[in-house]
């Protein structure tokens, strides 16, 4: 048996039930829940088999299915509704895999946190560009397997700047940053976020520069339907020092912190530096160590934590390198030892052993202790 219509049809042709009773039968075994009714409908199954001419044997035999069937069985109308919607996502993300995984992060309801689809996009050959404040798309946007990441993940925008931006970006492009600040009136925290981002890089010569402009917003008040500043000075005097250019590593931790991953040097680059990964086994490569202890390195993406039927606590980790994904168990006794390091790190080093899970088809890394 397979799907919850399976039971109708065992309770119907073995035994003999109307569909009726039947269907009260497959409830009460979908649910797992109230002993007693599924006990009175197993005398009504067992009495109609009887009188359907079934022996007491193969009766016992049915039933035994049926009740280890509870809890497992599945409705064929969504299996096939997911089987469907499985077979399209695959077929997309494998003739289309940017644009694919770029609509996951635009749904924004994936299973793994948004930085697992970035990390996938980069591993297909895609490529991120930086917000824009002149690029009005609401959407992560794909061109010629450039990713555009839209204004609204450069965290700390609230909905009314956005809404405001929106909206001044319709009636026309900005003409610098002073029609901008008077257009759209952004709070000091969001000229700030944007200006760390390179969002306004169409205003000024470098990041530092656009982060010290953004910070002589703060303190301003604004004046009147007329939308203007204040007090004047948010234009550069002709007598201001140009600023260096922001270190690229400065930049791509304040893409980071800002939008969630960075943008400016690799991912694996920035998270990963000064890890020793000397010896280690790519993800990808672990197929061909099965049966044998490896050390994995990588980024820390996905986590869980469960309890034993014991009650210990336990804990999943997903490791991602930059060539797959892989997802590790740490049982109650690694848990204990490595636990509270694991937790102060965004990045592992962790022995593994290698073995094939009770499918065939999967691999099983339960880490190691000491």
């Amino acid at each position: 048996m397979i799907y919850e219509e399976h039971i109708l049809l065992v309770a119907n042709r073995f035994a003999g039930m109307d569909f009726g009773t039947a269907d009260l039968l497959r409830r009460i075994l979908v649910k797992k829940a109230d002993a007693g009714a599924l006990g009175e409908l197993e005398a009504v199954f067992r009495s109609s088999a009887q009188r359907a001419g079934r022996g007491e044997e193969e009766i016992d035999t049915v039933w035994g299915e049926l009740r280890d069937f509870s809890g497992f069985m599945f409705n064929k109308a969504h299996g096939a509704a997911y089987a469907v919607e499985a077979f399209h996502g695959c077929w997309l993300k494998f003739h289309w895999p940017v644009h694919f995984l770029a609509s996951v992060l635009n749904n924004r309801r994936g299973f793994y946190a948004p930085l697992v689809y970035v990390l996938e996009i980069l591993r297909h050959r895609g490529s991120f560009e930086l917000p824009d404040i002149r690029c009005g798309l609401d959407a992560y946007h794909v061109e010629s397997g450039r990713v555009r990441i839209p204004l609204w993940q450069i965290g700390g925008l609230s909905g009314r700047f956005l809404e405001a931006w929106a909206g001044a970006l319709r009636k026309g492009p900005f003409a610098g940053w002073e029609d901008f600040v008077s257009r759209v009136r952004p709070e000091p925290a969001e000229a700030e976020a944007l200006a760390r981002t390179g969002a306004l890089r169409a205003f000024f010569a470098n990041r530092h520069e656009a982060v010290w402009r953004a910070g002589q917003v703060r303190g301003r008040r604004w004046a009147g339907p007329a939308r203007q500043p204040e007090l004047a000075g948010l234009g550069q005097s002709p007598g201001e020092p140009r600023l260096p250019p922001m270190p690229e590593t400065a930049m791509a931790v304040a893409e980071a912190e800002q939008i969630g991953f960075p943008v400016t040097v690799d991912p694996f680059v920035l998270w990963m530096e000064g890890l020793d990964r000397t010896g280690t086994v790519p993800v990808s490569n672990l197929e061909s160590h099965v049966g044998r202890e490896v050390e994995i390195a990588g980024l820390q993406v996905c986590e869980r934590l469960h309890r034993t039927g014991k009650g210990e606590l336990m804990k999943f980790v997903t490791l991602a390198d930059e060539s797959g994904m892989a997802e590790t168990v740490l049982f109650p006794g690694a848990y204990r030892e490595l636990g509270w390091e694991l937790s102060r790190s965004t990045r592992a080093r962790l022995r593994v052993r290698v073995e094939k899970d009770e499918t065939g088809s999967g691999l099983n890394l339960t880490v190691q202790g000491g």
